[in-house]
């Protein structure tokens, strides 16, 4: 059994998680962009840890009221197992505490294996974005707290 971990990103972190960028989008971020969501004092930057290599990673802004997921992915060798779902659970719970009402994303229209995660794990489809990836539509999904709205 292998031994699962999130825990707050960490400079020596950034390679790897670039490279899980560069392998998991057209459009990835840059080496820069995850530098600076380390000092940003509105982001939440986690990595799913297993067996202490990174397996994947998130990104939360503080909008107020709500969560913006600015960025997740998961190394392409590890999906399938359910980390996706662990994140989001993670994300949820630190909402709660938080006090958060909703969680907002995009993701692009062709990306039907996250629509098909977000949509199993509660995600609302809250409109189409025209043009938000540049080339292609974004589909904007919201999860709302219980109780918080």
């Amino acid at each position: 059994m292998s031994n699962l971990s999130i825990r707050r990103a960490k400079i020596s972190d950034i390679p790897s998680i670039h490279s899980i960028e560069k392998k998991s989008f057209e459009r990835p971020w840059s080496f820069t962009s995850f530098l600076f969501e380390l000092k940003n004092p509105f982001s939440f930057f986690y990595v799913l840890e297993k067996d202490e290599k990174i397996a994947g990673y998130f990104i939360i802004w503080d909008m107020g009221e709500e969560f913006h997921l600015a960025n997740i992915a998961v190394h392409p060798e590890e999906r399938g197992k359910g980390y996706a779902r662990s994140i989001l659970e993670h994300i949820v719970e630190m909402a709660k505490k938080e006090n958060k009402k909703k969680i907002r994303l995009e993701v692009r229209v062709s990306n039907k294996r996250a629509i098909s995660i977000y949509e199993k794990f509660g995600f609302e489809k809250n409109g189409i974005i025209k043009g938000y990836y540049g080339n292609e539509d974004g589909i904007e999904f919201v999860y709302r707290l219980k109780g918080k709205l």
